[in-house]
């Protein structure tokens, strides 16, 4: 009782597993396996194992644009972070992965799309993985939609997308919903020998808004209507390209978009540790609090 209720404990093979009620305020730091581990971790005063997030595919980027992006309101997408990856091969996720994603009762389904889904549920980070060769002209373009457009997704539902929803079209359709669900026109399947690996920041507004409008409540549009941090896009594709490795050692990586015009810089807030006490009715001691704070990844001075 901490900080968050566990609601059941069960024995998984060699680990254990914990059901735990993740209140909404605290969904942008702790709606993913890594936030809770930085949570445990204070309580026994241990470090949390953090994945690595620099990976060694090989990466052979140059000056010629492969895939065009185009952001038409920055306010939509504050963030947008995609990589395009050569010499894919589909496969099955390594066991260990199939596992983990059994456990979140999510279907494994490939080592591509199966590396969305673990790492949105290790990271917090939705990503969305698109076959690149069915991005018609190589261009993705984030918009809001118009009214008659419409879209069929990845769960074979086609939907009316009405007015002001963020999508992704290609030179002559819309491929994406954006922050929700993907699109069936360009899914990765068996025959995908490039990718695209996206992850993104949206407005949590118009993700919340699109959710309401048209009756679809994801894993991933939870995730955005509550925001989360701005530094999670790379470090989460970098993630990806250590797990692709493991089936896809001779993969490569040829071109790299970062598209973030507003950067956030970090916050810098004054603590009193006298008021701290009297708010809560503790007596936690200034190295104390220093501590609990540096476990959490803040940076004290």
């Amino acid at each position: 009782m901490h900080s968050f209720e566990v609601e059941e404990v069960e024995k998984k093979g060699s680990d254990w597993m914990l059901n735990i009620d993740i209140l909404p305020n605290r969904a942008h730091d702790c709606l993913s396996h890594m936030g809770v581990a930085r949570e445990i971790a204070v309580f026994f005063d241990v470090r949390a194992q953090i994945p690595n997030f620099k990976s060694s595919l090989k990466s052979k980027t140059g000056n010629k644009k492969i895939l065009d992006v185009r952001i038409r309101d920055k306010n939509l997408c504050p963030r947008y972070v995609a990589y395009v990856i050569e010499g894919v091969k589909i496969t099955d996720s390594p066991e260990w992965i199939r596992e983990r994603l059994a456990w979140m009762e999510q279907k494994a389904i490939n080592n591509v799309v199966d590396i969305t889904n673990y790492i949105m549920w290790e990271l917090g980070q939705p990503l969305h993985a698109f076959d690149f060769s069915k991005i018609e002209g190589g261009k993705m373009n984030i918009r809001l939609s118009k009214q008659g457009e419409k879209l069929k997704t990845l769960d074979g539902a086609t939907h009316d997308l009405g007015k002001d929803t963020i999508v992704i079209e290609d030179q002559g359709r819309i491929i994406d919903l954006e922050g929700v669900k993907g699109g069936a026109n360009t899914q990765v399947d068996q025959s995908t020998a490039t990718i695209i690996f996206q992850a993104a920041i949206f407005d949590p507004a118009y993700i919340r808004r699109t959710t309401q409008n048209l009756g679809i409540k994801t894993d991933a549009s939870v995730r955005y209507m509550h925001g989360f941090d701005q530094n999670l896009p790379a470090q989460a594709l970098e993630r990806a390209m250590t797990l692709l490795k493991e089936t896809n050692p001779q993969a490569r990586i040829v071109q790299k978009i970062d598209m973030y015009p507003n950067v956030v810089k970090p916050k810098k807030i004054s603590i009193d540790t006298g008021y701290v006490n009297n708010l809560l009715g503790t007596d936690i001691s200034k190295k104390k609090m220093e501590q609990i704070l540096q476990a959490l990844g803040f940076e004290v001075s």
